[in-house]
């Protein structure tokens, strides 16, 4: 009898420090992961869209997973807390996907579609949170809410496995020679794709153990800080810095039948007219990949892809504006490609050095 105490006893004691342990280890890596989000969204710089996005990203997981750790080890936890904490789950997907198209297309804006995904969600979160708080409606929340959201995370999840496509298929026959930043966001996606898998089969199958979600998220943490601090080439994530080298200029072969699909694209087909053209559609066009699409323009051309499609705005503008036409100044930005009158203003002056008004009102600017 005294043996089995003492074995009970030791037993008891293991499973204590073991608690500890992952209270520790997983705790420590929210802890981290807060203070890495607030360092993209306020600290790093230059203040690019897409670490702001990661900071998000970062941060909505660090909630969600802070309360899963509570919710876990503590009783009796404040279910104000467990309605933050599923609420900043709603947000994981579409940060993340936001995060990797800013990437791709190297834009430091957002476009309306992304705009409407983040108001929308917003409103559903107040709208939800109001009319059907944790506090009195649990078995909602735990019944209905929940998939909801889960499911939601899992269509993001897809969504950005989606726009991942092209680097996938790189990616799988030259992983090693992608650039830094796509061997980046498919590390980001695979990991958040594991956290999602995690929580999901917990909640519709009982397994693995629910403390599994906080302690993926505090290797994923510690994975992608070890990638950032030990990749020679981190300041293009964390800075958008490209290494200076030399002779990177593509072959004067490729660069003629880039040239030339270019052309056949935007002068005879008109592709710039496409307010969401981007550059991974014009790639595929061309049969080539983003990446050497825009080694091209940057290194051969001198300018990025939204300047280069600008351009063509701009010049096809200006064809109208020298011409008798029905449009009204908006309506040529629209016609041209442009999202929004206030837009095709300012990259007018920018590339030509005077508004539209001046344009057309003084000859000798034509």
């Amino acid at each position: 009898m005294a043996g089995y105490l003492i074995h009970n006893r030791i037993f008891i004691s293991f499973m204590e420090l073991t608690n500890q342990l992952l209270f520790f280890f997983s705790g420590l890596g929210v802890f981290n992961g807060l203070l890495m989000a607030l360092y993209f969204l306020f600290v790093n710089k230059p203040r690019l869209l897409r670490n702001r996005m990661f900071g998000m990203l970062l941060l909505m997981l660090s909630i969600r997973i802070g309360k899963s750790i509570f919710y876990y080890f503590l009783k009796g936890l404040s279910k104000d807390v467990l309605q933050v904490g599923l609420t900043a789950c709603l947000f994981i997907g579409v940060f993340l996907y936001i995060y990797i198209s800013t990437s791709l297309e190297r834009r430091n804006t957002l476009v309306k579609q992304e705009k409407w995904q983040l108001l929308g969600l917003g409103i559903l979160a107040v709208g939800l949170g109001l009319t059907w708080p944790y506090r009195y409606y649990p078995e909602i929340w735990n019944g209905y809410f929940v998939k909801g959201i889960y499911a939601i995370w899992v269509i993001y999840i897809i969504l950005s496995g989606i726009r991942l496509k092209d680097v996938f298929q790189q990616a799988i026959k030259d992983f090693y020679q992608i650039p830094v930043l796509e061997k980046w966001l498919v590390v980001v996606f695979f990991l958040n794709a594991l956290i999602c898998l995690v929580f999901n089969s917990v909640m519709y199958f009982g397994f693995p153990s629910y403390i599994l979600g906080p302690l993926t998220f505090s290797f994923m943490f510690y994975f992608l800080a070890l990638f950032l601090l030990l990749h020679p080439q981190r300041k293009i994530i964390l800075q958008g810095e490209v290494p200076r080298q030399r002779n990177k200029k593509i072959t004067s072969n490729q660069a003629i039948e880039i040239d030339k699909g270019l052309n056949e694209l935007m002068k005879q087909k008109a592709w710039y007219k496409n307010r969401d053209l981007k550059l991974p559609q014009v790639a595929k066009e061309l049969q080539i990949t983003p990446h050497l699409l825009s080694q091209y323009m940057n290194n051969n051309l001198g300018k990025n892809f939204n300047h280069f499609i600008n351009e063509y705005r701009i010049n096809a503008a200006c064809e109208l504006l020298r011409s008798e036409h029905q449009f009204t100044l908006e309506g040529i930005g629209y016609e041209v490609g442009f999202r929004s009158k206030s837009n095709f203003f300012a990259t007018f002056k920018k590339l030509k050095g005077c508004t539209p008004n001046q344009y057309v009102k003084a000859p000798k600017l034509h």
